[in-house]
């Protein structure tokens, strides 16, 4: 089956030969960009030709621009402006077989936010289709063991999908590091094709980002901006209400773990220390990059303990990321309030691990900060998740 090209068109065919995509029968228009957008992000080239057809109303220089926009996060080897074009002898291929019949795909990777929103769902006695995708990450053993763990626990089957993209991901990890270039656009166009094909004439995605994150301009594709374009997008070609959105855009990562903690654990018997998070977790959570640290300030701050597979506490500060990184990003005010105020209130809660150059910081903070630190206590134990 046909994908596309990327560099020019006197390039090879890109085919599910070239890149193993199961099932190849949801293989539409988005998925097929999708994944063109993430080769050719991997191969530094601008120019995408997509085997297949988009609706009229679609304007194939906007959906450049707004792909270049999801890719060109600040550690991306180069400014990629996406020039898509039409495919010579291209034609649409409508291959789904099958009507998945749910209210929700929920993007899952077996880690805290979709885990949570997994909870949410059940909570709301929502339909969901969680949908865990295989395309090579390196920490794929991690994923695996905690949704298949989870998934289990709460009796729910998963759509799975595999996107062999693993050497692209492996050779450009040098570029590109942890993460995957597009990675949240394959989800929701895989997502996107599942509803498009399905009976209903609405649905929703729910990619589970939190406030923090939705409200930092570098991550492309879990901004507001994002969310609201790939909807538009999805509609106008599926002729259906199809809505991208995260149940946790008013919420921190601590208050979802705050209302977990005393809602959902003791309900559905699932704990976020039975999540993943750590993108170098082959053996054991590394403890030294910024996502077990994030995950470590959340835990302790919304009052769980650390978790057991730490190869090392994060806030020890092996690596030297927190004085070198993050105590200069907050005082450039490039770190949220509520990401500050989570970080002392963690700090707090295991002063006897920290090193010297923090043990200092903490006995330097002004009044004004202490206040701030208890008003911030009060607001996580208030979290209400409608």
């Amino acid at each position: 089956m046909n994908i596309g090209k990327i560099s020019n068109k006197n390039s090879p065919l890109i085919t599910t030969n070239d890149v193993d995509i199961k099932p190849a029968t949801l293989l539409d228009n988005y998925m097929k960009l999708a994944i063109l957008i993430t080769l050719a992000a991997y191969k530094k080239t601008d120019y995408i030709y997509v085997d297949d057809i988009f609706d009229k109303k679609i304007n194939l220089k906007y959906l450049g621009n707004f792909m270049s926009y999801v890719v060109n996060h600040p550690i991306a080897p180069k400014k990629f402006n996406f020039n898509i074009q039409k495919n010579i002898n291209m034609k649409h291929e409508n291959n789904v077989k099958e009507n998945f019949e749910c209210d929700v795909v929920l993007n899952f990777s077996g880690g805290i936010d979709s885990t949570a929103g997994l909870l949410y769902c059940l909570d709301k006695g929502l339909n969901v289709l969680p949908l865990w995708i295989d395309f090579g990450q390196k920490n794929i053993n991690a994923e695996t063991e905690a949704s298949n763990y989870i998934l289990k626990k709460l009796n729910k089957k998963s759509l799975k999908i595999k996107i062999d993209i693993q050497k692209q991901v492996t050779k450009g990890w040098k570029d590109w590091d942890f993460i995957v270039p597009g990675r949240n656009f394959i989800f929701a166009a895989v997502s996107n094709s599942v509803l498009r094909h399905s009976n209903n004439k609405k649905g929703k995605i729910f990619l589970c980002a939190v406030k923090e994150e939705m409200k930092k301009w570098k991550n492309r594709d879990k901004s507001k901006y994002f969310f609201t374009v790939s909807s538009r997008l999805f509609s106008k070609d599926s002729k259906k209400s199809i809505k991208l959105c995260s149940p946790f855009e008013m919420y921190s990562k601590t208050e979802v773990l705050y209302w977990w903690k005393h809602n959902w654990e003791k309900k559905y018997g699932i704990s976020p220390h039975d999540t993943s998070t750590c993108y170098y977790n082959f053996t054991k959570a590394c403890g030294k990059c910024r996502a077990c640290l994030r995950r470590t300030i959340s835990l302790l701050a919304a009052g769980y303990d650390i978790d057991d597979n730490l190869a090392i506490h994060p806030l020890s500060d092996p690596s030297n990321y927190i004085k070198n990184i993050w105590l200069p990003q907050i005082a450039a005010k490039k770190i949220s309030r509520v990401g500050q105020l989570d970080f002392y209130i963690a700090m707090e809660k295991c002063i006897n691990i920290l090193p010297p150059h923090l043990i200092e910081y903490c006995n330097n903070l002004p009044w004004q900060t202490l206040k701030a630190i208890d008003n911030r206590k009060k607001e996580i134990q208030n979290v209400n998740l409608k």
